[in-house]
């Protein structure tokens, strides 16, 4: 059964997005959304236990060998995020069972738990997938899963928000399939092992194809993933939806362009191909936009869903300038960096869902004096917040600063001041919404009675407390990244 754990992290949250229209209507859609992603975690986790060590795990789906057949492939870092990935989505998962029938028509809502599972399918399909092509598939699997998640609301604004998103993601699959199209011209491969073997001398042969291919691949993947300034899709996209849908979509989608690309650049275009290239350099001025007016941006918000929206474009331009960067420590803090932001929004936005569904409000003035209600949320919520801005023993706190010593090894002080000045601007927006949260006195109180249900509190304090679990021990994550860093480096 373990050799078929590979593919079966895919398989099985796609039978569930099949099964649960056909058997999950009456409320059992939900109890078996949440089956399938615990049993989906069991296998991440269990994965993890195995490659921890160094061992890699393949699969050939058919049995047909590379490079003819399809190879699933499962390393550490495949594990480590598939892990997390589950973590939260079961967290949401559960969240979600008494927020979104309050959100959706009733007729939709079985039809949320199947997109959901289709939408994990898709992030798992990413992350196990050894070969361009079936890159491109199942990237295209969560995206249109994204946009029904979007859409899904009988609501003008997130119907709008999802056709943006849906226009920007076709522009980027487009790109996607004319960088494969160009890489199987000038190597004849798909297989990302073959790929890297045959690439160096096809960059030889054909150099403008294989740069047009690398421009094409690293847009494509990159408006995916919202790096500045191909962010335009995501505030829209992340204000409009239902809660979970904003914290999947802002912990978890996101991620998935950057994880490619780290595959690809660190697997693929490497040695003297990604030498001649200014890839690097582009990535890093992209980031460092992303990092300063992501952070502008969020100050000038008033809804808390679109101030959480524009913050996760500054979190992604850290994760792209630690890539960049191309350094042990760097990568290392990105890497960690995805783990964090995934644990830290998700809660995040699942506390602006609490506070929807408690009050009926989103606009940051209306936050005022909620603590005296939602002592328990809110202060989840400070915990984000100041993990966000980078407060010691936080797991914010310890990306972050590996992100710096990684600007500093790669002698760059100017990048570490960069994210210095975004932690300040990132206190300016968040930081007023505690105090106001805490110490403010509100309009109109809202009605009494306990926060909110217990399927929706306590998610969110898991949550926290894993934020807090590894802000102050964060060395199991970090021993196991800094190895993958240095095997993705060649090292």
């Amino acid at each position: 059964m373990l050799k078929h754990l590979p593919v079966l992290l895919t398989v099985m949250p796609l039978a569930g997005a099949f099964l649960v229209p056909v058997f999950g209507r009456s409320g059992r859609g939900h109890r078996m959304a949440l089956v399938t992603v615990a049993v989906t975690l069991l296998a991440a986790v269990t994965m993890l236990g195995i490659t921890a060590g160094g061992e890699v795990l393949r699969y050939r789906v058919g049995d047909w060998p590379p490079p003819w057949g399809i190879e699933l492939r499962v390393d550490a870092l495949g594990a480590l995020l598939a892990s997390f990935f589950a973590l939260v989505y079961l967290a949401v998962t559960i969240f979600a069972g008494r927020d979104i029938p309050g959100e959706l028509n009733p007729a939709s809502v079985h039809w949320y738990w199947s997109l959901l599972l289709l939408l994990l399918a898709g992030i798992n399909g990413v992350v196990t997938a050894h070969d361009l092509f079936n890159l491109f598939v199942f990237t295209e699997v969560f995206s249109l899963a994204a946009c029904g998640i979007i859409s899904i609301r009988d609501r003008l604004d997130s119907l709008e928000a999802a056709i943006k998103y849906l226009i920007l993601s076709a522009v980027a699959a487009g790109c996607i399939l004319l960088g494969i199209a160009l890489v199987y011209m000038v190597t004849g491969h798909l297989n990302l092992s073959y790929l890297a073997a045959e690439l160096p001398m096809a960059a030889r042969l054909y150099p403008k194809n294989v740069l047009a291919m690398v421009a094409l691949l690293t847009t494509g993947f990159a408006l995916k993933s919202a790096l500045f300034p191909l962010h335009v899709w995501l505030p829209d996209a992340h204000s409009s939806a239902p809660s979970p849908s904003s914290a999947l979509l802002s912990g978890l989608v996101v991620k998935v362009g950057i994880v490619a690309l780290i595959r690809l650049f660190t697997t693929v275009f490497t040695g003297p191909v990604i030498a001649a290239l200014p890839v690097p350099v582009f990535m890093i001025v992209m980031a460092v936009g992303g990092i300063i007016f992501g952070a502008l941006f969020a100050m000038t918000q008033r809804d808390l869903k679109r101030m959480l929206a524009y913050s996760t474009v500054t979190q992604v331009g850290y994760i792209y300038l630690g890539f960049g960067l191309l350094n042990e420590t760097a990568l290392t803090g990105a890497l960690l960096h995805i783990i964090n932001h995934a644990l830290l929004k998700s809660m995040l936005f699942m506390c602006a869902g609490l506070f929807i569904h408690r009050t009926g409000k989103r606009r940051i003035a209306d936050m005022a004096g909620l603590a005296r209600h939602m002592p328990l949320t809110m202060s989840c919520f400070t915990i984000g917040a100041m993990a966000m801005v980078g407060i010691p023993v936080t797991n914010g706190f310890v990306s972050k600063w590996h992100l710096v010593l990684g600007t500093l090894h790669g002698g760059q002080p100017l990048l570490a001041g960069v994210i210095l000045l975004s932690s300040l601007l990132s206190s300016i927006y968040y930081f007023p919404v505690v105090v106001a949260g805490w110490f403010g006195h509100p309009a109109s109180p809202p009605p009494p009675g306990p926060e909110g249900p217990p399927s929706m509190v306590w998610p969110i304090v898991a949550l926290a407390s894993l934020c807090l679990i590894l802000g102050v021990w964060p060395h199991l994550p970090l021993r196991l990244l800094g190895d993958v860093a240095r095997t993705l480096l060649g090292r």
